[in-house]
């Protein structure tokens, strides 16, 4: 028979463990080796930065999402903790992705308008299609 808290070798039917003195009658539920789970992380900063730099309404709901996650994991509610750290985290990252194709988009339509007011669309297509530039009537 083994000692249920440190190992130690015991004589049958002891009750207590002769190196630490555990009762071996005395059941635990939760074993000692189990750590307590670890806070998850509110992304306060990813939803202030999207907030000030991005994307103002969905940088606002992370921010919602992000402040109650501390409360929740307080409270002792895990679960709704991780849940709103997910939705915060999301919030906060399609709110730089929907910056990025406005950026994208926007860099996009100057460039075409630019190559458009220069000519460059139009030399272009002329060399491309030559047919379509040059008068049906002229052969």
């Amino acid at each position: 028979m083994y000692c249920k808290k440190c190992g130690a070798e015991l004589l049958e039917g002891a009750r207590f463990c002769t190196r630490c003195g555990f009762d071996q009658l005395y059941s635990s539920t939760a074993p000692s080796h189990v750590t307590p789970p670890r806070r998850p992380d509110n992304y306060m900063w990813l939803s202030v930065l999207v907030t000030i730099l991005c994307c103002m309404p969905l940088g606002i709901v992370g921010l919602l999402y992000s402040s109650k996650v501390d409360s929740s994991w307080y409270a002792g509610d895990v679960e709704s903790a991780r849940a709103y750290s997910s939705k915060a985290k999301s919030w906060s990252l399609w709110g730089i992705v929907l910056m990025v194709l406005f950026w994208v988009l926007y860099i996009g339509i100057f460039v075409c308008a630019l190559g458009w007011e220069t000519g460059v669309f139009t030399d272009l297509f002329t060399d491309i299609f030559p047919e379509n530039y040059t008068c049906s009537l002229v052969r």
